[in-house]
């Protein structure tokens, strides 16, 4: 990587700009099109992105850090809203929003009352609050984005709770297999829709407790062996079973080797197996 060219810095009255490996203090939005061009400081061996001689560059005001922080309460990405004001010709990065987002009201939930996509996935975890984990509900939408924050202590109303995203219009609700969201949703009209991920995980985990000598019944369920045919009596004319059936599966099992049935349109006919070998076949 070539050095610097002499006048390249991204902001010569700022150094302070160049010792920290970027193209522009923090507080700076760039406006206009980027054209990322790279050079290696001697110094600190850092690879800078020095602006473009077309491209100016102008402070963030508080406005602009408020819309940032409306737009994330609803749902909008960094990164989403980070593309969107490049088509703008506003260059900021995502990591600058959330930090616009943590200086405006970093304890800010999404809003309450904000209408939420038909179908949402609700899932728990355990967060630190005050300096103790405590679970909370979390409510995500079909890009995984965060949605809503419910704390879920024991005794919380969730048919209360799914209620009130109903009334957001949040018609389903892929969850776990816990026992607690049923009859929660049912009572809230909503469609439950069990997470695949989850499933399985409990399927894997009931095979694996499944003890040996529980299944020792599953042997006396099974059909008896099929035993010798007794000889049909002389003259009396065999039954035959449709084609393709159980039947006529278990009739052949029980004949000797060397020997199949055939069964023309006229009935059926028992040949040795080698004349059927070695019969020319249908043209």
């Amino acid at each position: 990587m070539p050095a610097d060219p002499e006048h390249q810095q991204a902001l010569p009255d700022d150094p302070g700009a160049w010792r920290r490996n970027g193209t522009y203090p923090r507080h700076l939005v760039v406006r206009g099109r980027l054209r990322i061009l790279r050079w290696q400081c001697k110094d600190c061996w850092g690879s800078p992105s020095p602006l473009p001689p077309d491209v100016t560059s102008h402070p963030r005001p508080q406005t602009f850090r408020e819309l940032v922080t409306d737009l994330y309460v609803h749902c909008v990405s960094f990164r989403g809203l980070s593309r969107l004001l490049a088509l703008l010709g506003c260059g900021v990065g995502a990591t600058t929003l959330w930090r616009d987002v943590q200086a405006v009201a970093p304890g800010r939930a999404p809003d309450p009352q904000a209408a939420l996509p038909p179908w949402v996935e609700v899932d728990e975890t355990w967060l630190s609050i005050g300096g103790e984990k405590r679970p909370v509900a979390m409510v995500l939408g079909p890009q995984g984005e965060r949605l809503d924050l419910r704390l879920s202590r024991p005794g919380v109303d969730w048919p209360g709770w799914f209620t009130g995203l109903a009334a957001r219009k949040v018609q389903g609700v892929t969850t776990d297999d816990d026992l607690v969201y049923g009859p929660a949703l049912e009572a809230a009209g909503l469609d439950r829709q069990q997470c695949t991920v989850h499933m399985r995980r409990t399927v894997e985990r009931h095979i694996r407790s499944i003890d040996e000598n529980a299944l020792t019944h599953l042997d006396q369920e099974r059909p008896p062996e099929a035993g010798p045919r007794a000889p049909a009596a002389k003259g009396a004319q065999a039954s035959v079973a449709p084609r393709g059936t159980l039947a006529q599966a278990g009739a052949q099992s029980g004949e000797p080797q060397g020997a199949c049935f055939h069964q023309p349109a006229g009935g059926l006919v028992r040949c040795p197996l080698g004349a059927l070998q070695s019969s020319p076949g249908p043209a």
